[in-house]
């Protein structure tokens, strides 16, 4: 009897700590977009020129926004949606 009480207190801990589910639940799962915008915003941020980044992808149906960096070194302020950036010299 204390075998299967185990086994479906068990059960229902791992069924309660899925976070990755739909409809604007948090999502722990990175997608391979998420993981590929990481990786290239890691790389743009070691470069001593650029103090942030905001990097957008649209691919089939979704938007994939994320945001790195500061907009001003040590000064906490970090990039967001309304963030506008100079392009060029």
């Amino acid at each position: 009897m204390a075998k299967y009480l185990f086994l479906l207190l068990t059960f229902t801990l791992i069924s309660c700590n899925n976070k990755s589910t739909q409809n604007g639940v948090i999502k722990t799962e990175k997608s391979e977009i998420e993981t590929l915008i990481d990786s290239a915003a890691a790389k743009m941020i070691n470069d001593s020129l650029i103090n942030s980044t905001s990097i957008g992808i649209y691919f089939d149906g979704k938007e994939y926004i994320s945001h790195y960096g500061e907009l001003e070194k040590r000064v906490g302020n970090t990039p967001s949606n309304k963030t506008i950036y100079e392009i060029g010299f």
